[in-house]
């Protein structure tokens, strides 16, 4: 247990320095774009908001490893009735831990789904089809939040205190077929981790029928999908925590993937949000074509199913515009967009343009470097 407790201690707290890392990240990069930190989305208030959670949640998890929980004299209740009154002690607080775990755990995961939704629903402002797709996500989202905390609260396991009772009694006075619910929580993460995954696979096929549409090189295309499409590990590591809660009865040893689950999901989430720090500390790993004062044009055809789209800059064909549509972080003395008509569009006002095809072409002038 010693061990187990050592272990767990180092990836929680390695996995929330991580976090946190890619948090301010985020926040650094919005400044970069943005060029204040006045001017931050929603979205950087609520992954500090999932930081407030994190942190709480990391110290919560090590609670129930250090005090134990009911769930693991589910197959002793004879032992747990004769607990002393130390031991008894610590096994309530811990199963009062693992309960607020439960809640804290589920409140990081959506929030983050909602962060998605945020950001998808920015990307396809001007594709009505996408954007409705977008806007029923969400909604889902929300939905299945409540009604997944509802029912943990007021129907898998009654009375309420039984989450903490000490042995666990079978069967419960409104659902009759409940057994062990109160500490094994198995109906309410069937649930759960139903709507979780399907969440999920509903935010990945966004960025999936966005991208192929981009007149982008197919490489492009591929970071693209990859960095967005990072979800897929959201679902790998609630199926995995799912398995360890099931195959390992009277163990513990699912904690270890609670924080698996929700740190790849404050991971997923952030990545791609922090492309401009990136670039701004490693101009290499930028598409640097040569090194000139010369302005150099870009021109490309936008999705002709779109009767409304947003003007975007040139930065729109790297992940740098996908998610903070269109402003680049590199100091270009001059930005200037055409569109098919000829009329001068302003980029960082975000302007709208009509037609079922826009011709966008973009003028750059740098002082150091010109990129495609």
């Amino acid at each position: 247990m010693a061990n187990f407790l050592r272990d767990l201690t180092i990836q929680t707290w390695v996995m929330y320095g991580i976090a946190v890392v890619l948090v301010f990240a985020r926040i650094e990069s919005r400044r970069i774009v943005e060029g204040s930190l006045k001017r931050l989305w929603i979205e950087e208030y609520l992954m500090l908001f999932v930081l407030l959670l994190l942190t709480a949640n990391s110290w919560t998890i090590l609670e129930v490893a250090k005090n134990g929980s009911n769930y693991v004299y589910l197959s002793t209740p004879d032992v747990a009735r004769n607990l002393g009154p130390v031991e008894r002690r610590q096994t309530i607080y811990g199963s009062k831990m693992t309960m607020v775990l439960e809640y804290l755990t589920l409140t990081i995961l959506w929030t983050v789904k909602i962060t998605l939704c945020l950001m998808f629903y920015r990307l396809t402002n001007g594709l009505p089809a996408l954007h409705k797709l977008v806007k029923l996500v969400a909604v889902f989202c929300v939905v299945a939040y409540l009604l997944i905390i509802i029912l943990f609260t007021t129907t898998w396991c009654r009375p309420f205190e039984g989450y903490w009772a000490l042995p666990v009694q079978q069967g419960g006075p409104v659902i009759s077929f409940t057994t062990h619910q109160c500490a094994t929580y198995y109906h309410h993460l069937i649930f759960a981790t139903a709507w979780n995954i399907s969440a999920d696979l509903m935010l990945l096929t966004i960025p999936f029928r966005i991208i192929p549409g981009l007149q982008l090189p197919m490489r492009r295309k591929v970071l693209l999908l990859c960095v967005l499409g990072l979800g897929v590990f959201n679902i790998l590591a609630a199926i995995l925590n799912r398995y360890y809660n099931f195959a390992h009865p009277d163990s513990v040893e699912f904690l270890k993937w609670y924080v698996g689950e929700f740190g790849t999901a404050v991971y997923v989430v952030n990545v791609p949000a922090c492309w401009p720090l990136l670039r701004k500390i490693l101009p290499g790993s930028t598409d640097t074509r040569a090194h000139s004062s010369n302005t150099q044009f870009n021109s490309y055809q936008m999705h002709p199913s779109a009767p409304t789209r947003r003007v975007l800059s040139e930065s729109e064909e790297d992940l740098t515009s996908v998610v903070h549509h269109g402003k680049d972080v590199d100091d270009w003395s001059r930005r200037s967009t055409h569109v098919s008509r000829g009329t001068p569009v302003n980029i960082d006002d975000h302007a709208i343009m009509p037609g079922n095809a826009i011709i966008k072409t973009v003028g750059v002038q740098q002082h150091a470097t010109s990129r495609e």
